[in-house]
């Protein structure tokens, strides 16, 4: 077991400047050996080519929550996807308000730009619904007896908006329907959610070591019920610069695409880019404010959209050879600001990217 000290005491030992003022909680790392091991060499190359600040930032923001729960980890970990492949970026790069949609005039700083070709790019971490279902079956957990094991099973089709709305808010009421008489079904208690389509059991653990849960997962109605993902963050698309949005996930964060067949993975994220890309390219009647409260007014749902250049799919869970790369890009046919597809090639393709940019299927 490596704890946040331990890791931090080693990286000092091979990063001498390293003199963080605020206080490290000694807590176990809950990340893989690999990406553990990923995290310290990035930081290693980082001290022999940024600024201690970004360096100190950066492992600070890591360590003060070192498991999959941190957008910072996944952020982390796609800069050191870059350092692996000799991508020249420079991290944290501030973008003027007259290049964003911020409402705010102090603009923001991007995750990063690409030196070569002046690509800005931000990092999402990825999941969709799926690590919400298990952070809700987490947080219902906590709310039942002890003597009850939670499962939850039906449709991982819902929205992120849905989840967090109907369930995550709500889950003392969610908890306290579960264990109503009404929901008991001899030793155990199930509840359902007819709207959403979710069962929640809670299963005895008298005499019984095994749990199992039944769900289903429909990529093209999962697509229609996530296109507006991306609208929550908006303000941050540049304008005038092409813009990509990586998307990191991994076992822990979306084991459906981690552990899944790649093309079964490139169909559903092939599925919610075509819904971006050619559905909400078209969606005038819609503001991004209804999504994105940092943004400005008068801004369409379509105009936005465009500005996305590309979407990066990444599979971060550990270093994958050129044979079995879990890299799935998807270009915007009808992006304001197009990257050549060259360039694309330079950046992707010779990591052994799958790449699609819907040339004959934009309609």
């Amino acid at each position: 077991m490596i704890t946040t000290l331990k890791f931090f005491n080693e990286l000092k030992e091979k990063i001498p400047f390293l003199d963080i003022k605020k206080k490290i909680l000694d807590v176990k790392i809950e990340l893989p050996e690999s990406q553990i091991k990923t995290l310290k060499d990035l930081f290693i190359s980082w001290s022999k080519n940024l600024p201690e600040k970004y360096i100190k930032g950066l492992i600070v923001d890591v360590l003060k929550k070192p498991n999959s729960e941190n957008g910072k980890v996944y952020e982390a970990l796609v800069y050191a996807w870059l350092d692996r492949h000799d991508i020249r970026y420079l991290p944290q790069f501030h973008i003027d308000q007259n290049n964003c949609f911020k409402a705010s005039k102090q603009g923001y700083d991007a995750d990063g730009k690409i030196e070569e070709n002046g690509l800005i790019f931000d990092v999402k971490q990825f999941g969709l619904t799926l690590p919400h279902i298990e952070t809700l079956r987490r947080k219902l957990q906590e709310e039942l007896p002890e003597e009850f094991y939670l499962t939850i099973s039906g449709g991982k089709n819902i929205s992120v908006q849905d989840i967090k709305t109907h369930f995550l808010e709500k889950t003392k009421d969610i908890a306290q329907c579960i264990m109503d008489e009404k929901s008991k079904l001899h030793t155990d208690y199930l509840y359902r959610d007819r709207k959403f389509g979710l069962e929640f059991r809670a299963n005895s653990k008298e005499n019984r070591l095994i749990f199992t849960s039944i769900s289903e997962f429909d990529l093209f109605e999962w697509a229609e019920n996530n296109q507006f993902y991306f609208m929550y963050h908006a303000s941050q698309f540049c304008i005038n610069s092409p813009y990509i949005l990586f998307c990191p996930y991994d076992e822990q964060l979306a084991s459906l695409f981690s552990t899944e067949d790649r093309e079964r993975s490139f169909w559903a994220f092939r599925a919610l880019c075509r819904r971006i890309f050619m559905n909400l390219t078209k969606m005038d009647e819609r503001g991004i404010t209804d999504f994105d409260r940092k943004a400005q007014n008068g801004i369409s749902v379509a105009t936005a959209a465009k500005k996305i250049s590309a979407i990066v799919f990444l599979d971060v869970t550990e270093e994958f050879d050129y044979q079995n790369c879990r890299i799935f890009v998807f270009q915007n046919p009808n992006a304001d600001c197009k990257i050549p597809r060259y360039q694309i090639d330079s950046l992707f393709r010779n990591a052994g990217a799958t790449i699609e940019d819907f040339r004959f299927d934009n309609y």
